[in-house]
C-alpha cells in the first residue's frame, strides 16, 4: 500500500519514530483490530491537520498544502542536480513523496478524521499531538502570523472533527502550539485560554497528573522548613 502524506508522521517518546501507512476511508468501526496493540498513552503521534480540497473547503481555499512550489536543494553542491521552482498542480501532482491511498483529502472532513484516528489507535498510539494555529480575526494586526499554512485561517477548524473521532477511537488529543511572528506572553496566554475554554471539557482532551517525584509534589525537607521559619522570625 502507498504511504500516507507527511502529516501522518509520528514520534514515539524514547526516540522511536514511526510512519503510518495504509490509509483507507472505510476503516473498521472498532477502536483497534483484534490482535493489534491497545492504545497506549505513553505513545504520542504528531498530527498535521493542514490539508484542504476545493470540493470540501471551497475554491478559495483550493488544494491547501497539496500544491506547493518545489524548493531548491539546501546543499549548494546538490542544488544543480535537482529540479526546483516548479509549481505542483494537484490532484495529479502533489507536494508529497507518497500519494495517499485515500486520495487528496481535507483535514476537516469528519470521515477522513475518523479513519485516521482508527488507524492511529490500531497502531497502539494513545495520544494525538495536534499541530495548532489560532484563526486570525479582523482585529488581529497584519504583522501577526498566527495562522500557519492556511493564511488567516489556522488549523482550529479541524480540532473538533479530530477530537470527536479520537474520542470514538478511544484515544486522546493534546496540542502543539505552533510558533508565529511577534508572539509574546499575552498571545500565548490567550491561545492557551482559547484551547481550554473551547476544548478543555471534551472527552478526548488529554490530561495527565504530576508524578509523585515531580517538583510540584515534592515536600520540603524538615531542615529547609525550619530554615525558612527561622529566617521569617528574624
Amino acid at each position: 500500500a502507498r504511504a500516507a502524506p507527511r502529516g501522518m508522521m509520528c514520534l514515539i517518546w524514547l526516540s522511536c519514530s514511526v510512519f503510518l501507512q495504509r490509509c483507507s476511508v472505510c476503516a473498521k468501526p472498532d477502536s483497534y483490530a483484534e490482535g493489534k496493540p491497545k492504545p497506549n498513552e505513553n505513545v504520542h503521534i504528531f498530527f498535521y491537520a493542514w490539508f484542504a480540497t476545493p470540493d470540501h473547503d471551497g475554491e478559495a481555499t483550493g488544494w491547501r498544502e497539496w500544491g506547493k512550489e518545489v524548493l531548491s536543494h539546501w546543499d549548494e553542491k546538490e542544488k544543480a542536480k535537482h529540479e526546483s521552482g516548479k509549481l505542483l498542480s494537484p490532484p495529479e501532482d502533489v507536494a508529497s513523496v507518497f500519494y495517499p491511498d485515500r486520495g487528496l483529502y481535507s483535514s476537516q472532513d469528519r470521515a477522513v478524521a475518523r479513519a485516521q484516528m482508527q488507524e492511529i489507535a490500531g497502531a497502539g498510539v494513545g495520544v494525538v499531538v495536534f499541530s495548532w494555529w489560532r484563526n486570525l480575526t479582523a482585529e488581529d494586526p497584519p504583522r501577526k502570523k498566527g495562522a500557519g499554512p492556511a493564511g488567516r485561517e489556522g488549523t482550529d477548524g479541524a480540532v473538533l472533527p479530530v477530537m470527536d473521532a479520537a474520542a470514538e477511537a478511544g484515544i486522546k488529543v493534546c496540542f502543539h502550539l505552533e510558533p508565529y511572528d511577534d508572539r509574546d506572553e499575552e498571545d500565548l496566554r490567550s491561545d492557551v485560554s482559547y484551547i481550554m475554554d473551547h476544548y478543555g471539557q471534551h472527552p478526548a482532551f488529554y490530561r495527565t497528573l504530576p508524578t509523585p517525584s515531580s517538583p510540584s509534589n515534592s515536600k520540603p525537607s524538615s531542615s529547609s522548613s525550619s530554615s525558612s521559619s527561622s529566617s521569617s522570625s528574624s
